[in-house]
């Protein structure tokens, strides 16, 4: 019984060290990386995407006045709560880092993760900056009306408040 042990131990040795010099090349995997079995390997996260906390979070004002310090008003898409925060200060733990005014920018942290805040572009208004989306009328020019077919009525709007 004895002779039995030591033959399993000396096979487990020479076993172990046949695999240890054993050298494992990348040209034996090429083919598989070059197939790619299981689909292109994309990032899950691209570079300018912001992290999942961030992504609840919209920035919808920058208020600031001589007496206060500047606050950011932060709408919450999950609660779907809106919050007024300065620097310094959480929601829940989500802490507002800096608020830039001239950039207007809001820059968050989660943990260790850090995230900037900006205003959502709407598709219809033109960057800052830039053109008007509809021009203005000048004033003391009138406006066309729209013209209304023969025999219809207007119907005023009244709120009942």
């Amino acid at each position: 019984m004895r002779i039995f042990g030591l033959l399993i131990t000396v096979a487990f040795v020479a076993v172990s060290e046949a695999r240890g010099s054993e050298l494992y090349q990348v040209d034996r995997f090429k083919i598989i990386l070059e197939r790619a079995p299981f689909g292109p390997v994309s990032p899950t996260e691209g570079a300018g995407a912001p992290p999942n906390f961030a992504a609840q979070l919209q920035l919808v004002a920058l208020v600031y006045s001589n007496s206060i310090l500047p606050q950011a008003i932060l709408f919450d898409k999950q609660s779907n709560r809106s919050y007024f925060k300065a620097e310094g200060e959480s929601i829940d733990d989500v802490k507002i880092v800096s608020i830039d005014l001239t950039a207007r920018k809001v820059a968050i942290q989660k943990g260790l993760e850090k995230a900037t805040l900006t205003f959502e572009q709407k598709p219809n208004t033109a960057a800052p900056g830039g053109a008007p989306a509809q021009a203005l009328p000048q004033p003391g020019v009138p406006t066309p009306q729209m013209p209304t077919a023969p025999g219809a009525r207007r119907i005023p709007f009244r709120r009942s408040n």
